[in-house]
């Protein structure tokens, strides 16, 4: 949720916190480095006692950062609650598509594509949720900031919590599937070729984590003469070309499309968005940027199909690999371009998406080069 809700919040959240903007990207992106580790340990956990069991715990550690955020009107305490969230949220999904893959082996695309999509409609629902709790701040007097920030982590928090509570009780820890592996021992070991598609896919998560988190602080700065659109409806609009591009995908035939999905969007959609942004107009450049992520979108389900069945036994090792390097990246870069915005006059952080962006046409030339050296290759 905070990845939705935080960025919306914007100028009055570092007001309230008394942070600057170096202080605020650390906020957006710290909890990268937590959910990495967490899923890279979490994946390798899966090869060897199956998605459930792992899932089990991570329910109430989520409820537990949550509820850090209800009670914490102090930047630290944001902070923690931050790296508490990521830490426990972050193997829920890698378990939730790991088990997906297992139960549907010959529609490895589609059960990717599917995950992703429920994300994206995630993505779409917070922004607009936390810009109507912004509009109550803003037109009730009865309504504080901090109410419309703490109360909503409350309630999740409880939910949350509820829901570990009856899938714990209900067995959820103790009836577990087999372990896919009979060895002995846990094993980190990756073939070369499977490592190298996870960097790849790792940098589309790296320039996507730190463009949605940075959009809306830019497209709300004095970079623009005129604000056509408010943040949390981009965002939105964001999360919404996501669902269409990858509902899409899951529609089309397995294996159509299985390289040039892989390699040709992250082009189209970089060249698209990069012309708007330099446009310096903030209608154009959302409307580009939106445009541009209906085609990269396409990029990653369809490389993590490839990644999958060329070593489906490792794909959950494999998918860690890729969150923790995606993960440390975008904390990185989103980090880096917080410092970089300090050092900008207002009306200059248009020029900060253009770092995010630039990566979308790398990763499709590193993809093509992936396929034209192992797309044949024996496994």
């Amino acid at each position: 949720m905070y990845v939705q809700v935080i960025p919306v919040f914007g100028r009055t959240l570092q007001q309230y916190l008394g942070v600057g903007l170096d202080r605020f990207g650390l906020l957006l992106g710290v909890g990268m480095i937590p959910a990495a580790v967490a899923c890279f340990m979490a994946g390798v956990l899966v090869e060897r006692w199956g998605p459930r069991r792992v899932m089990a715990g991570s329910f109430l550690g989520a409820a537990l950062g949550l509820a850090l955020a209800a009670a914490g009107a102090r930047w630290s305490v944001m902070l923690a609650a931050v790296l508490t969230i990521t830490t426990f949220n972050g193997p829920i999904y890698l378990c939730l598509q790991s088990f997906l893959i297992e139960l549907f082996p010959g529609s490895r695309r589609r059960m990717i594509s599917l995950g992703l999509v429920s994300a994206a409609v995630i993505g779409m629902f917070y922004p607009l949720w936390a810009e109507l709790l912004m509009k109550l701040a803003r037109d009730v007097p009865a309504i504080s900031f901090g109410q419309v920030l703490h109360i909503p982590f409350g309630i999740l928090a409880a939910a949350m919590m509820l829901a570990g509570l009856r899938y714990w009780r209900r067995g959820g820890a103790q009836h577990v599937e087999a372990p896919q592996r009979d060895s002995g021992h846990l094993t980190v070991r990756l073939p070369r070729a499977s490592v190298l598609l996870a960097l790849i896919c790792a940098l589309h998560g790296t320039c996507d984590n730190a463009l949605f988190l940075w959009i809306p602080r830019v497209l709300d700065s004095a970079s623009y003469e005129r604000l056509t659109f408010r943040p949390g409806v981009v965002m939105a609009g964001y999360g919404l070309a996501y669902t269409i591009s990858r509902g899409l995908l899951i529609l089309l035939p397995e294996r159509l499309g299985r390289r040039a999905l892989v390699a040709a969007p992250g082009v189209i959609g970089g060249a698209i968005a990069l012309s708007a942004v330099m446009t310096r107009n903030q209608a154009l450049t959302a409307l580009g940027i939106l445009a541009g992520s209906f085609f990269w979108s396409l990029e990653l389900p369809s490389a993590l199909s490839l990644l999958a069945e060329r070593d489906h036994r490792s794909f959950a090792k494999a998918q860690a690999l890729f969150m923790l390097a995606s993960g440390a990246g975008g904390f990185l870069l989103t980090y880096v371009m917080g410092v970089v915005g300090s050092a900008l006059e207002t009306s200059q952080l248009w020029a900060l998406l253009l770092i995010p962006l630039a990566g979308f046409p790398a990763f499709g030339l590193l993809s093509s080069a992936w396929l034209a050296k192992y797309a044949s290759a024996p496994r």
